[in-house]
């Protein structure tokens, strides 16, 4: 069985997807590593950039490291909710 190629854009949304998923409680690392199926480095270095961008915060609670969607993160996943069924509506998959 072929595995699909997740471009950087599809991967991103995945990663807001589960983190979002969590809600308020946020997502440890190792959870995060498992539903996004990415390695350590990868998914550091993507965090990084989301913090970054404002769409992920991290926060330790209790020595915990925790990632939780911020409210431009939402917006983005709006939007590539919606872009998602654009390009499914003209048969391209992201």
């Amino acid at each position: 069985m072929k595995i699909p190629y997740r471009n950087g854009v599809r991967i991103i949304g995945d990663i807001l997807f589960i983190i979002n998923d969590f809600g308020s409680e946020g997502i440890n690392i190792t959870q995060l590593l498992r539903k996004a199926n990415m390695s350590y480095n990868r998914l550091s270095q993507l965090s990084r950039q989301l913090i970054t961008a404002g769409l992920i915060e991290e926060k330790n609670e209790d020595g915990k490291h925790l990632y939780l969607i911020t409210q431009r993160g939402r917006e983005y996943l709006d939007k590539y909710q919606r872009f998602k069924e654009i390009t499914n509506s003209f048969g391209l998959e992201l």
